[in-house]
C-alpha cells in the first residue's frame, strides 16, 4: 500500500515545505509545525509512492529526466512533468501510468515546475 503524504507549495513566500498534517476546518494547512495557512495560500502535491534512481521520492508537479538505457540522449535530454490525470500519475506527452514509465527507464528527479520553472522551458 503507498504512503499518503503531501508537500506544499506557498504561494506568497514561495518556498516548498513538508505537510504534517492537515485539517478541513479554520485553520487549513500545517507544515513545518510552524505555519498554518488556508488552502488558497499553498498548493499541494502528492506523492506518488515510487522514488527515482537516486531514492528520492517523486511527487506531482516534479519534472523529470530520464534516458532509455538503449538511447544515446544527454544526461538530461528528455524531460517530463509528473501530473495526476484520470486516477492514476503520469507523465505528461507519455501513455500510460508512471509507474510503468519507470519501470524501463533511468529516471532522476531534477527539478519541480514551482522552483525551477526555467526547465519547463527545455521539458518535451
Amino acid at each position: 500500500m503507498r504512503k499518503i503524504k503531501y508537500r506544499a507549495w506557498h504561494i506568497v513566500a514561495k518556498r516548498m515545505c513538508p505537510v504534517t498534517r492537515m485539517t478541513f476546518g479554520r485553520l487549513g494547512i500545517v507544515y513545518s509545525e510552524e505555519l498554518i495557512n488556508t488552502i488558497n495560500d499553498v498548493e499541494l502535491m502528492q506523492y506518488t509512492g515510487l522514488k527515482d534512481k537516486n531514492g528520492v521520492e517523486i511527487y506531482d508537479g516534479d519534472i523529470l529526466a530520464y534516458k532509455t538505457s538503449s538511447s544515446c540522449y544527454s544526461k538530461y535530454g528528455e524531460k517530463h512533468v509528473v501530473v495526476y490525470e484520470g486516477s492514476s500519475f503520469q507523465c505528461e506527452y507519455q501513455y500510460g501510468d508512471l509507474e510503468s514509465f519507470l519501470s524501463d527507464m533511468t529516471i532522476e528527479v531534477i527539478g519541480n515546475i514551482h522552483e525551477n520553472p526555467e526547465l519547463l522551458t527545455l521539458a518535451k
